[in-house]
């Protein structure tokens, strides 16, 4: 079993969705789509291994502006990555159906 877990010091359970199965039988492609917790504890080794990854966005659901600050001010810190934050999942379930 391919472990997907990516050691991150400020953030726990991050780790690489690929290799699930979708509901029409097919499987995600590893290193492109990545899950994990809170992300506004992420050390300057965690940001350079995302770097390293080669992350490009970051969507989070924020429900405070006080914590869309923290991740714009953590997240930035590494170039290219592009910030999208959301108050809903509502919108990304009905995209997917």
């Amino acid at each position: 079993m391919i472990d997907r877990h990516i050691n991150l010091i400020g953030a726990s359970n991050f780790r690489d969705l690929g290799g699930y199965e979708t509901e029409d039988g097919m499987r995600l492609k590893y290193g492109v789509i990545y899950r994990s917790d809170n992300l506004s504890h992420l050390t300057d080794i965690d940001l350079k291994k995302i770097n390293e990854i080669g992350i490009k966005t970051v969507c989070f659901k924020s429900v405070t502006a006080a914590r869309s600050q923290v991740y714009s001010k953590q997240l930035t810190k590494t170039k290219g990555i592009c910030l999208v934050e959301f108050r809903s999942f509502q919108l990304l379930k009905s995209s997917m159906r």
